[in-house]
């Protein structure tokens, strides 16, 4: 449900916005509290270090992962603002798609930003606990902690991307609700598998992703069931033409997807697009050159993108020179 934040008191409207956010905030930092508090009832020294030090870790790509979605937020708000302000149903209307994109555009790359991050832990996490420098006793749970949580940030990413999209649309009450149902369940989990199934630190780790996980599945039937003002195509996943671009918004738009692809594979040797010729209009020749420029200086920086094509000279002079001496 969107909720106009520009209208009232300002004062009224800040509290009334920043104290669930805040709330949230501690209920998702207290994840690692009580997986602390909980293993040192029922285990020992080694447990405890490797919680400790494994929560630290967690509340650190926690914290990475909230600042990023911060710019979503910002985003859809700056977007619901400006519907705020259309009378024109048309420009209202034009505001809606243009929330679906941010939102469809943050799950995309979010949802690629996770999977990398989470090959990238899962293979460092022997690294981090040796940087660490982790007592030998506590080494092999800490292990068991981190990898367990590492395989669970897709859904901590879910859940932060979720909760961003409510706050951008004025609502941070929702999302408040839903880390509370999964901080309860969580100390739940907690106690039936570290206190009943005497799982330690892994039973700690266990219960905070699938604490998260239910999270996310509320989130999306809350969603799915409710008004929430949330609506996104699957053409919204897409990054979408920069309409900037009179001649080439194309080849833009193919540089945005590989860049965005995380193996950048080709089908073969062969280029997907020759930079002179494809997809160029034959009217304004020239002037489409000069902007597929322009979108290379863009993408990879000046010097770089200028340097790569003077490196096409000689090749154009080859194949000048070389094609009129086999004519002759």
């Amino acid at each position: 449900m969107q909720n106009d934040l520009t209208r009232g008191s300002v004062f009224n409207t800040i509290v009334r916005f920043s104290l669930p956010y805040f709330a949230a905030y501690f209920l998702q930092t207290f994840y690692g509290l009580a997986d602390l508090f909980i293993t040192g009832q029922f285990n020992g020294a080694d447990a405890i270090t490797a919680v400790s030090g494994g929560s630290q870790i967690m509340h650190f790509v926690t914290v990475v992962i909230v600042g990023l979605s911060v710019g979503a937020t910002v985003m859809i708000g700056h977007a619901v603002g400006m519907k705020s302000r259309s009378v024109r149903s048309q420009a209202q209307s034009k505001s809606d798609e243009r929330i679906g994109r941010i939102i469809g555009n943050t799950v995309t790359v979010f949802t690629a930003a996770a999977l990398v991050m989470t090959l990238v832990l899962l293979f460092s996490a022997r690294m981090i606990i040796r940087i660490m420098q982790v007592p030998p006793e506590a080494e092999e749970g800490m292990q068991i902690y981190l990898m367990i949580c590492f395989a669970g940030i897709p859904f901590i990413t879910a859940y932060n991307v979720i909760a961003a999209v409510f706050r951008g649309l004025g609502d941070s009450r929702t999302p408040m609700i839903f880390v509370a149902v999964a901080c309860m369940l969580n100390i739940g989990l907690d106690y039936l598998f570290i206190g009943g199934f005497s799982m330690g630190a892994a039973g700690a780790a266990l219960g905070t992703i699938i604490a998260q996980t239910v999270s996310v599945l509320i989130a999306l039937l809350w969603i799915a069931r409710k008004n929430s003002g949330i609506r996104m195509t699957r053409r919204d996943l897409v990054p979408e033409y920069d309409l900037r671009y009179r001649l080439s918004a194309d080849y833009d738009w193919c540089i945005k997807v590989l860049k965005r692809s995380p193996l950048n594979s080709y089908a073969g040797d062969e280029p997907i697009i020759s930079y002179l010729a494809d997809g160029m209009t034959t009217r304004h020749h020239r002037a489409s050159l000069w902007e597929r420029y322009r979108i290379m200086c863009q993408h990879y920086g000046t010097l770089p993108a200028t340097l790569a094509h003077l490196s096409f000279i000689p090749r154009y002079l080859k194949r000048r020179f070389g094609s009129s001496a086999n004519n002759q």
